[in-house]
């Protein structure tokens, strides 16, 4: 009995429909991949602010977040890594850095564990200057003695109105020539270091209240705004695209 074979026609008919069935099935898939990654970052970050929470528990309301030192981040000071153990302030293990950056960060010349990559695969926080989203009564710096500064987030001090300002954690991107980098603070530099809205052209961020919230472009530039006292704000849109400005 002779065995049926497909025709040219048919398999040409079968190949349309399979490309068809992927060209309806691949946006929807691309979607939800897309808010997986929202939701892993979004994780990350409240999992990262409650070490911060946890920190300032046991520090009188305040969060160390950065050293001038050698620019340690507060990975640097909260984590647990064992080589940035310098001395007994450093490395306290509040925090973990294997997730405290966006899932869509992961840049393969920003692996591992050195100082340069924890400024470079990491969320953005606190920096030191209002213009950079730190009002100046939030912040207190300490002199070390050695023309280097340590900063530290005062909780007490953000009250009443500002109490919705309270930002912790945020995407970010270091420059237009790296969009797979974050960056440890919102520096508002020409083409770098500024909020990344990464996801579905949204702002995570995380706040001091504990929630976290994926926030439009426009709604994170009126908290900056506020914050710094400034009449516009960049912010990048989409996780490869350029800044606009608000």
């Amino acid at each position: 009995m002779r065995k049926k074979r497909f025709t040219l026609i048919e398999l040409l008919v079968v190949i349309a429909i399979i490309a068809i069935l992927s060209g309806m099935l691949l946006p929807s898939l691309g979607s939800a991949k897309a808010k997986a990654q929202s939701v892993i970052c979004l994780n990350n970050q409240k999992q990262t602010g409650m070490g911060f929470l946890q920190y300032t528990n046991d520090n009188d309301e305040k969060l160390w977040y950065y050293d001038q030192n050698s620019d340690r981040t507060y990975l640097v000071i909260l984590g647990g890594l064992a080589k940035y153990k310098y001395t007994n302030e450093y490395s306290q293990r509040y925090i973990d850095h294997r997730s405290a950056f966006c899932p869509l960060t992961a840049d393969d010349s920003a692996t591992g564990d050195d100082l340069v990559v924890l400024k470079f695969r990491t969320y953005a926080s606190h920096s030191t200057h209002k213009h950079y989203g730190t009002k100046d009564e939030w912040r207190e710096e300490l002199d070390t003695g050695s023309g280097k500064k340590r900063f530290y987030l005062k909780l007490k001090a953000i009250k009443g109105a500002d109490l919705k300002l309270a930002w912790g954690l945020a995407d970010s991107r270091a420059s237009l020539i790296k969009p797979n980098q974050g960056y440890f603070k919102i520096y508002m530099t020409a083409d770098g270091q500024m909020f990344a809205a990464r996801h579905s052209d949204r702002v995570n961020m995380w706040y001091f209240d504990g929630h976290g919230a994926a926030e439009t472009p426009a709604d994170v530039a009126k908290l900056y705004k506020d914050i710094s006292g400034l009449t516009t704000s960049r912010i990048y849109i989409g996780d490869r695209g350029m800044w606009a400005e608000f």
